[in-house]
């Protein structure tokens, strides 16, 4: 079984931070190199950037590593990279900074194996996704890779026959995720709707109302709301189809 913990890596440059992030190379895009998922028992151990202040395991039902996706917070923001490993046409396996090929496998495979009846709670981004499976354990927390833009690349048949709830981000980019995903789950998922961000964003823990804050999300909630309870009789308040 492959060790997945990663080791330390060279610094990158902002530039192939950035390049990183864009990427998605199909196994044939660049000569006969082929991207392994999932990564085979005898990959070495995956890299681990210095500057990353997280990084997400990608692991198919059965539990085996897929790939890994890396955060950065940089000065204009924060951007992702994905790892995946390859095999070279001399049988040469290593690690590249390179998106896998689309449609990409989505966040939470495992979990949704181990609860095949289970409701499906879709966050915007890893953090809120690890974030929404502490708060709601009796759902299954999933997300896509690549950050909002990028649900159209996602692989979402894993989800047919759920039912499905989206929680996005507080701002525009999450009402437009929000609305991708719903039309890809059309037909796949046995039923849709969606949290109203700005709605659970204004509701006040201690009660009433607040100003929301852009970006607001589940990671968000779960360090400002203490009564978990409380907090999902908030977020079945903010449903709508």
């Amino acid at each position: 079984m492959l060790d997945a913990t990663p080791q330390r890596y060279s610094r990158l440059s902002p530039a192939e931070v950035a390049a990183a992030s864009k990427q998605n190379i199909h196994a044939t895009a660049r000569g006969a190199d082929e991207c392994l998922l999932p990564v085979p028992s005898n990959a070495p151990r995956p890299l681990s950037p210095r500057e990353a202040v997280g990084t997400w395991p990608y692991r198919d039902a059965s539990g085996a590593l897929l790939y890994l996706t890396h955060r950065f917070d940089n000065s204009d923001g924060k951007s992702f990279a994905w790892q995946t490993a390859w095999r070279t046409p001399s049988g040469a396996i290593g690690w590249k900074f390179r998106a896998p090929p689309s449609p990409r496998p989505i966040y939470g495979l495992d979990r949704l194996a181990a609860l095949p009846e289970s409701s499906v709670l879709i966050a915007e981004g890893e953090k809120a996704a690890d974030a929404a499976t502490r708060m709601f354990p009796s759902m299954v927390t999933v997300t896509s890779p690549g950050g909002a833009e990028a649900a159209a690349k996602a692989d979402w048949s894993a989800l047919r026959g759920r039912r499905a709830l989206i929680w996005p981000d507080n701002d525009a980019p999450g009402e437009t995720y929000a609305q991708t995903v719903a039309a890809l789950l059309a037909g796949v998922a046995s039923e849709v709707k969606i949290i109203d961000a700005s709605a659970l964003a204004r509701t006040d823990p201690a009660g009433g109302e607040r100003e929301p804050v852009a970006g607001w999300d589940a990671a968000d909630a779960e360090s400002e709301w203490g009564d978990k309870a409380a907090l999902r009789e908030a977020l079945k308040r903010c449903v709508r189809s």
